[in-house]
């Protein structure tokens, strides 16, 4: 299986699979998860706010591409910014070609573009991988057919079959790699052309990245595959707070600077005792 994948990866670069037969999203419950427009070589692909300022999405769908190619996302009508940054995992694009098990990358969006931007909803990484078995939810801007559907946030229920490992540098096996999901209920809501680089939610939480199917159209049927983004928490983290410093900093409440003036005030008096 991991031969495979990774000799897949660079078919998919501009033919990745993105959700079939989804619902769309009304309500806004998905707030935060937009759309990454599709420039010339590439198709349109999903991405998932982290900041005010960066969105996470699959490596793929910024290969080879850099800012200046005039990339832009979108969380709809009147929220629309343009891509100042891009870092693709360094383990993605190598000498020895692509490898799917690294498909994902942090994208950023130009402050000023943002700055009206409101009700947007930041996602975090789940810390605790869900079991085979678990129920959870796509969610993309992809066809619901073949050429059919595209550019409406729609999610679908599916679940967690199995998690699979596949070949990492220099032929280092990496367990756990990606997680297979399989759809739920009578409709195939999988992921189709245009969700790539979409979220797998388990508990509002993001687990995996939408990266690749084994099928030549939107309607055949069969598991997708997401990375595994438990593995990246780290990277993630690094790279999301040297992009965005500000993010996750909360204003001080009286009660905390009450707290602090406190804490100061009693080793004040401890130092004059000595």
């Amino acid at each position: 299986m991991s031969a495979t994948l990774f000799a897949l990866t660079c078919a998919l670069a501009t033919d990745a699979r993105a959700i079939h037969l989804g619902l769309a999203d009304i309500s806004g419950q998905f707030a935060g998860i937009g759309m990454l427009m599709p420039p010339a070589t590439h198709d349109a692909c999903t991405g998932t706010m982290l900041s005010d300022n960066v969105f996470l999405t699959a490596a793929q769908c910024v290969f080879n591409l850099t800012p200046a190619d005039g990339l832009q996302f979108s969380l709809g009508a009147g929220m629309t910014a343009q891509v100042t940054e891009i870092r693709a995992h360094p383990g993605f694009a190598t000498v020895d070609g692509l490898n799917l098990a690294f498909d994902i990358a942090l994208v950023g969006l130009n402050r000023t573009d943002v700055a009206a931007w409101s009700g947007v909803t930041h996602w975090v990484i789940d810390t605790a991988a869900p079991a085979a078995g678990s129920a959870v939810t796509d969610v993309g801007f992809g066809e619901t057919g073949n050429g059919v559907g595209s550019g409406v946030r729609r999610s679908g229920a599916v679940s967690i079959s199995q998690y699979i490992g596949s070949e990492g540098p220099i032929g280092v096996e990496i367990p756990d790699a990606f997680i297979e999901t399989i759809p739920v209920g009578g409709l195939a809501q999988t992921f189709c052309r245009g969700d790539a680089g979409g979220p797998l939610l388990a508990n509002n939480k993001i687990v995996g990245v939408a990266s690749f199917r084994f099928a030549v159209s939107c309607d055949e049927s069969g598991p997708g595959y997401y990375v595994n983004v438990q593995r990246f928490t780290g990277w993630i983290s690094e790279n999301l707070s040297d992009m965005d410093p500000q993010r996750n900093v909360p204003e001080p409440t009286p009660l905390a600077l009450l707290t602090v003036g406190l804490i100061a005030l009693g080793l004040a008096r401890r130092e004059t005792r000595f």
